[in-house]
């Protein structure tokens, strides 16, 4: 059985959605999705590169439902793929609600957040 840290590394390297796709439900039938901030994190950057980013929403959300906090790497990873969704539902709100929800967690101070080709300090 592959650890985590396994499944992070293939992760790292996948760029096709469906590839993506099984390996993400590998995890949910081994149970690790549901403890593991990490690879909510390493999905959400998968699918952040892949041809649908509009896939790393709902996985956010699990990551909260599961009542597990984002990782520094988290929250860039997802306004990219809010950025990169074909047809998102006002992107501009839902990267708001991003910030205002990074704010809310406290993790505004120190960090930098990539929105296109701006860098925007906390």
């Amino acid at each position: 059985m592959v650890g985590v840290a396994g499944y992070v590394e293939l992760l790292s390297r996948c760029g096709e959605a469906r590839t993506i796709a099984r390996i993400q439900a590998a995890v949910v039938t081994s149970g690790r999705l549901r403890r593991s901030a990490e690879l909510h994190d390493a999905l959400i950057r998968a699918l952040s590169r892949s041809a649908r980013p509009h896939l790393a929403r709902p996985l956010y959300a699990h990551l909260l439902r599961a009542g597990l906090l984002p990782t520094p790497h988290t929250l860039p990873s997802l306004l990219k793929s809010i950025a990169l969704s074909p047809a998102a539902p006002g992107p501009a709100v839902l990267a708001l609600a991003v910030h205002a929800h990074a704010v809310k967690l406290g993790l505004e101070r120190g960090w930098l957040t990539r929105v296109g080709s701006f860098l925007i300090p906390w």
